[in-house]
């Protein structure tokens, strides 16, 4: 058979197999009058359900980019097309808990891979200020011979170019928030944004001195799904306890959600028995990847061992009450305004408490109920926070996460029920670390090697 016609085949099926994959609402087209009645479904989502957009998106700019997104819907669109117009309200609600998304981007992925299709061929770092792409690993995460080169160009597009569509696609608090969350799913973004393309040519820089200045590659698309998705269900991959020279151990906790939180408990109460039991003095706790999840895993897990005082993981909060959570005399659509006052006491007697030094590792990622985590070690004096720097995430978090399916587009919009402050509110909305560490986004150990040299707090 000529190869031309068995590649035709071959991408023939592979495309009509991930059609197949998706939802039907994502191959048929939507008018612009369907359009734009999604996106009052979103402005009147933000109006009535949302207990305060202005936490994380001036009215002012609000009213402009929907005003803006209204002249975009403009022709008939499927739902890939509709995303691409009506996702860059994320990066101005600026929230990670608020955004227009696809129902299971994961899963679309997923499928996509699975149906023959390929993706870009490597996991990269962004750094949304000086708008540079650089070359971690191979997609998957095995090693690279390009790590740490600057990509100057995919596909005869400048990677600056790249950079500055994708990231006003991403949601989050803040720009470094957004680059990082838009590194971790690369794949997927230009995926969605530039199609996949059965080959990439890429021009680079490499960093090594015997490299050439410059690098042209043709590279193959990845038929592999990135290291985000490849180890999303891997509990040794998620969660790790490392034992130090020097009486010290790092614990890495990258979920508070895990299917089995028995297993999550039994894994902790195994480190904190290490940690006992080898006399640790200096404990890192490292949620740098870690967007979040359930309070109950790190009250039990972790302070449950550590506290050593009574303590709460916020303080006033603002909610709306929605008909599925009211109680007593709430009415619904009402905006309740309150305080958490109960205390969670510290457990007496705890064999396995530990009262050594105790450093909490943020990054970028660090959301949801790990920033809760972090404030309460910050405001209750259980050990000090290290970071790259401040301003990324808030420490006033929203939460509860709702979601409304846009019927048209077959696009979801989620949004949070309450906004909560920490418990000890500060000038800063932001969370701001105790200590400031050079966090190398080639090389983990880099923070953790740092904090481990620290002299011992006093």
């Amino acid at each position: 058979m000529d190869v031309r016609v068995a590649r035709l085949k071959s991408l023939a099926v592979a495309w009509l197999a991930s059609l197949l994959a998706l939802p039907a609402s994502a191959a048929e087209l939507a008018t612009p009058q369907q359009l734009r009645e999604d996106l009052q479904t979103i402005a009147d989502t933000l109006r009535d359900q949302h207990p305060e957009a202005s936490h994380s998106v001036a009215p002012a700019s609000l009213r402009r980019a929907l005003a803006s997104a209204r002249a975009r819907l403009d022709a008939p669109m499927d739902r890939d097309q509709a995303w691409l117009q009506l996702a860059p309200l994320n990066s101005v609600l600026a929230d990670a808990h608020t955004l227009v998304a696809y129902p299971d981007w994961r899963g679309d992925l997923k499928a996509h891979v699975a149906a023959g299709g390929g993706v870009f061929p490597y996991e990269v770092h962004v750094d949304g200020e000086r708008g540079e792409l650089f070359v971690v690993a191979d997609l998957g995460g095995a090693r690279s011979e390009q790590a740490r080169a600057r990509i100057t160009r995919i596909n005869g597009v400048s990677a600056r170019r790249v950079i500055e569509r994708l990231m006003r696609l991403t949601h989050g608090d803040s720009p470094a928030f957004r680059a990082r969350l838009l590194e971790q799913r690369w794949a997927f973004y230009y995926w969605r944004a530039y199609g996949d393309p059965a080959r990439f040519d890429i021009a680079l820089r490499p960093v090594a001195a015997a490299a050439p200045s410059r690098l042209a590659l043709s590279l193959p698309a990845a038929s592999r799904l990135p290291a985000l998705l490849a180890g999303d269900q891997n509990f040794e991959r998620t969660f790790g306890f490392e034992l130090r020279p020097e009486r010290a151990a790092v614990l890495r906790i990258d979920s508070f959600v895990w299917s089995d939180p028995a297993r999550f408990y039994a894994f902790t109460e195994d480190a904190f028995a290490q940690i006992k039991r080898h006399g640790v003095r200096k404990l890192i706790v490292d949620i740098r990847d870690n967007g979040g999840g359930d309070d109950e895993l790190w009250m039990r897990g972790l302070l449950r061992h550590i506290a050593d005082r009574p303590y709460r993981n916020g303080s006033t909060y603002r909610k709306r009450v929605l008909a599925k959570f009211r109680s007593g005399e709430e009415v619904t659509g009402a905006i309740v305004r309150g305080e958490k006052t109960g205390l969670i006491e510290p457990v007496a007697d705890d064999p396995l408490h530990y009262d050594g030094e105790l450093i909490v590792l943020i990054g970028p990622a660090t959301y949801s109920s790990s920033v809760l985590f972090a404030n309460t070690v910050q405001d209750f004096g259980f050990g000090r926070v290290a970071g790259a720097r401040g301003g990324v995430v808030r420490s006033r978090q929203s939460g509860s996460v709702q979601e409304t399916r846009l019927p048209h587009s077959g696009l979801m919009f989620y949004w949070p029920r309450f906004v909560l402050d920490r418990p000890v509110p500060r000038k800063s909305p932001w969370l701001q670390p105790d200590l400031i560490v050079r966090d190398d986004p080639f090389d983990a150990r880099v923070a953790i090697e740092q904090l481990l040299a620290l002299p011992a707090e006093r």
